[in-house]
């Protein structure tokens, strides 16, 4: 809403030849940093702890600097389409099917292999498409899981030996009690752990 409160302003000062646009528009992205660096801690800092994420020094750090990345590319991305509108109804309807088209596209709403032919290649252009594979692999991957239900399941099964029974969980090899977090990632959402950095690269 900032952009459209100083844009009389930004166009008076181009015509007066003062500055140039795009230095307003960086010193706003530097003005802005500190602001959602703050947003970040102080809101993913209990989510992370609260949701009993992985808890280690390098998996949070990882996790806060996706996040923040994908703030900065959200807020970027709704600048640009400001920037191309010249009122903000104009701007409105695109950011409102773009916010749609990253929520459903991210791959936790709708699984890639899962997603209509005509739409699915906006997962290669979502951030928070590529956000959510690196925290996923970052939780997930390395990791070993107690199976807690097992099938055969019910009272008629508690005498059959382990080895006879299987985890229910997607990724569960045969007979074995335990998942291994790259196993479920794989076979759920086709993630990989090479691809941790991904995003950034």
């Amino acid at each position: 809403m900032a952009i459209w409160d100083v844009r009389p302003i930004i166009e008076k000062h181009r015509h007066y030849a003062f500055y140039r646009p795009a230095s307003e528009a960086i010193s706003a992205v530097v003005c802005d940093l500190p602001n959602k660096i703050l947003t970040v801690l102080f809101f993913n800092l209990p989510l992370y702890f609260m949701s009993n994420l992985k808890r280690t020094p390098s998996a949070f750090f990882t996790f806060f600097l996706f996040v923040l990345a994908t703030l900065i590319t959200g807020s970027m991305i709704y600048r640009c389409m400001g920037s191309m509108s010249r009122t903000l109804e104009g701007s409105q309807p695109a950011g409102a099917v773009f916010a749609v088209l990253v929520a459903l596209y991210s791959g936790f709403v709708v699984p890639f292999q899962d997603m209509r032919p005509w739409l699915k290649w906006f997962s290669y252009i979502n951030p928070v498409y590529y956000t959510f594979e690196s925290l996923a692999v970052n939780e997930f991957s390395g990791r070993t899981f107690s199976c807690s239900e097992f099938v055969p399941r019910g009272n008629a099964y508690r005498s059959v030996r382990s080895s006879e029974r299987s985890c229910s969980v997607v990724g569960t090899r045969p007979r074995s009690s335990e998942v291994f977090g790259d196993d479920y990632i794989a076979q759920t959402w086709h993630f990989r752990g090479e691809h941790l950095w991904r995003q950034v690269d």
